[in-house]
């Protein structure tokens, strides 16, 4: 099971010290119990931190921008093909993405079953705002899944994205994963789906 190796508590992000915690103002996601913590994370910790940043400041503008410029319910209206809106939706679109690529290496390194499950959200929510491609969070969901233990959302996911036929009926949902949100419409070949050939303990290795 890889969700043995997953934290369920906070710690600290150098010393893994689970009191005094506070969180880094910048990104919002590491913890450190110190500033002296803090400091020595900071080589390791910059990089990422300083670009998560950025980029949720993008989104954020970018969001504002959409809803200001287009139409109030902007978000409802242009649900499934928003990527595909303007070259502002894309780029909102394409900013989020990296954002939550960038979050997940940090949660990856940490362990932090948390996160993972919130970049999991994450990354279906931008499938249901642009069904079929986007980028590669297609790819990426079935692997978080299997980190975070939840084989058969794995499996479901999977199969309804690999067997899925042009005439099928988007409005009902295959029965046995009924209710889930994520079993969206998408114009993606099978053949772009790879092999699932990857063990989920490569990401916790080390």
């Amino acid at each position: 099971m890889a969700s043995k190796f997953l934290r369920t508590t906070l710690v600290c992000s150098y010393c893994d010290r689970s009191q005094d915690l506070t969180t880094c103002p910048k990104c919002k996601i590491v913890r450190f119990c110190s500033k002296a913590c803090e400091a020595r994370h900071l080589e390791k910790h910059g990089v990422h931190c300083e670009t998560i940043e950025k980029f949720t400041a993008d989104v954020k503008s970018l969001e504002q921008k959409l809803r200001d410029e287009r139409y109030v319910n902007f978000f409802e209206v242009q649900v499934g093909h928003f990527g595909f809106f303007d070259s502002c939706s894309e780029e909102y679109l394409r900013f989020r993405y990296e954002r939550s690529n960038w979050i997940l290496k940090v949660a990856i390194d940490l362990k932090d079953r948390g996160q993972l499950e919130h970049i999991c959200e994450e990354l279906l929510e931008l499938l249901r705002l642009s069904h079929g491609l986007c980028y590669n969070a297609q790819v990426q969901i079935p692997y978080i899944f299997l980190i975070l233990d939840r084989e058969d959302d794995c499996y479901n996911y999977v199969k309804w994205w690999m067997t899925r036929t042009d005439d099928y009926d988007w409005e009902s949902p295959p029965e046995s994963v009924e209710g889930k949100s994520w079993f969206l419409k998408s114009k993606i070949s099978p053949s772009f789906f790879p092999t699932l050939i990857f063990r989920p303990m490569d990401l916790l290795d080390g």
